[in-house]
């Protein structure tokens, strides 16, 4: 029995981890590359926690018995300020989406930092190439995000909109149109649940293909240089259609290394602090929940990094690099012809004056 092929896909497992576990090292040594914006993510917290701080500490001041509120609010002090605490949430929300707004731009910047550092050979220190990165592709891979919120807004519409009524509801499972809202006319209430679950994950997974096919474009447009974002995302795709394995592959284990991280490890933390603070802990538990946070804000960058470390490797060993001539090189006005220069060759070669 010829087992070449299940050798060769464990050789190509062990590759794809390698190259995970290997990505994450190399970011792991740069803490002047994850650590500043690691700190800046953290700060877009202050703007919103520090109202609700200074308003709690002024409301719970010496009324309250020390710790009553600490792990939950009671249903006095919800009943007391509920009015206040509604102005203070609805505020916040607002707030909210412009910091999503500022993180987002924020990731721009530290998207074509960590791929300065990666593909470029500027000089200075690691901290003057990765703004410098920022700058560089900024406008890039703005362009960038506003095709990927567009795809994702046809996604949605796809998926939560007629043409998933109409092709699946009602072709598939001859639900009446005036049902389509309720489907109370399925057989029973677990397809109704199974459908959405459904729907929720192939939107997920699409949602998870975009992103992929995003970071490697973010990739293309740094090695390459690439101004044309159009013509650079479909190179991108090209190349994830051809090689759906060899690329994707180790983006899903960088996500399943920081969901592990996450939700398994500083998730856990979490909860063991939720619980000692019902037991009324004080603020070594919140102290916790703080670094916990902080942790997981670190964690995230890092993988960020990894990430671009994971798609710039692919993305050299699966496409052919892109050669320019050098300038320095040849001799002749633009337009015309190019004649090499050589040091090596006879002197009687040169170009005369």
């Amino acid at each position: 029995m010829n087992d070449t092929p299940q050798k060769e896909g464990a050789l190509k497992g062990l590759r794809g981890g390698w190259l995970c576990m290997r990505s994450i090292l190399h970011v792991a040594k740069m803490p002047f590359a994850w650590l500043p914006p690691t700190i800046a993510m953290f700060l877009l917290a202050a703007p919103l926690g520090a109202p609700r701080y200074s308003w709690f500490r002024n409301v719970l001041g010496n009324r309250y018995a020390p710790g009553e509120q600490i792990h939950h609010l009671t249903q006095d002090f919800r009943t007391d300020h509920g009015t206040v605490m509604g102005q203070l949430d609805g505020w916040t929300a607002d707030a909210a989406a412009y910091l999503g707004l500022s993180a987002i731009l924020l990731g721009l910047l530290f998207a074509g930092g960590w791929l300065q550092l990666l593909t470029g050979t500027g000089e200075g220190s690691v901290l003057r190439r990765f703004a410098f990165g920022g700058a560089r592709f900024f406008w890039r891979f703005g362009r960038l995000l506003l095709m990927v919120l567009l795809i994702l807004g046809g996604l949605r519409l796809v998926l939560y909109g007629d043409l998933w009524n109409e092709w699946v509801l009602q072709r598939l499972f001859d639900v009446p149109a005036h049902d389509l809202g309720r489907l109370e006319t399925l057989d029973s209430e677990a397809i109704k649940v199974r459908l959405g679950w459904a729907q929720d994950g192939v939107f997920a997974l699409l949602f998870a293909l975009v992103l992929s096919w995003a970071t490697y474009t973010r990739a293309r447009i740094a090695m390459h240089d690439s101004i044309s974002v159009l013509w650079t995302g479909a190179g991108a795709a090209w190349t994830i259609l051809r090689h759906p394995i060899a690329t994707l592959r180790p983006l899903i284990g960088l996500f399943l290394a920081e969901a592990l991280l996450v939700a398994a490890i500083l998730g856990q933390g979490a909860r063991f602090l939720d619980r000692r603070l019902m037991d009324g802990g004080g603020i070594m538990e919140v102290g916790g929940l703080f670094a916990l946070g902080l942790a997981a804000l670190l964690v995230g960058e890092i993988m960020r990094g990894a990430k671009y470390v994971t798609a710039v490797e692919t993305t050299r060993s699966l496409v052919r690099p892109v050669t320019s001539p050098d300038p320095w090189h040849t001799i002749g006005g633009p337009g015309g012809p190019q004649y090499p220069v050589d040091p090596d060759e006879d002197e009687r070669y040169g170009v005369s004056l």
